[in-house]
């Protein structure tokens, strides 16, 4: 396999940018080129490190840490999230304010009971439907009676062509 390095890439890992899957799944080769054997695939949501590019494949680092190779147009750049510093670590996350929460809790409460009269408004509903007459299961010998029927006519009609056919080429002859 071509080094990282070799292709014009940052050989470490942690300094690569992530990709993904443009759209869909794409299989992951162990080498560039099509015809190389699969080795995983990545889906849309699956965010991978890219190492290099050559020739239009880029070599990807996989979660499980093996090395493989996508078609360069088939994937996507994500920008990474922002790393804290040191300013943002110092300063405490501002906890939201109780009567955020409270005004939170007390919609919920109102969605659920919403959702409570809803839920029973189709139980009853579904139980005031009219009963359904139980539907009477055909016999086992009517579709064999019909088959039977319909291979007959095709049998006779498959005769009446070929006895057609056969007249029609006895009128030709001198």
């Amino acid at each position: 396999m071509v080094a990282a390095a070799a292709v014009g890439a940052s050989a470490t890992p942690g300094d690569a940018e992530n990709v993904s899957a443009r759209s869909g799944e794409i299989v992951a080769r162990e080498a560039p080129g099509a015809g190389q054997a699969g080795i995983a695939v990545l889906r849309g949501n699956d965010r991978v490190k890219l190492l290099g590019q050559r020739d239009g494949w880029s070599e990807i680092l996989l979660s499980d840490g093996r090395r493989a190779w996508v078609p360069t147009a088939e994937i996507a750049h994500v920008p990474d999230a922002p790393r804290p510093t040191e300013s943002h670590v110092a300063v405490p996350a501002a906890s939201p304010a109780p009567v955020e929460i409270d005004s939170n809790l007390s919609d919920l409460a109102t969605e659920v009971a919403r959702l409570r009269r809803v839920t029973d408004d189709l139980t009853t509903w579904r139980t005031n439907l009219p009963d359904v007459a139980p539907v009477t299961p055909i016999p086992e010998a009517v579709p064999w009676a019909v088959g039977g029927a319909a291979l007959a006519v095709g049998i006779l009609i498959g005769a009446l062509v070929e006895r057609r056919r056969g007249r029609r080429e006895r009128s030709l002859r001198f």
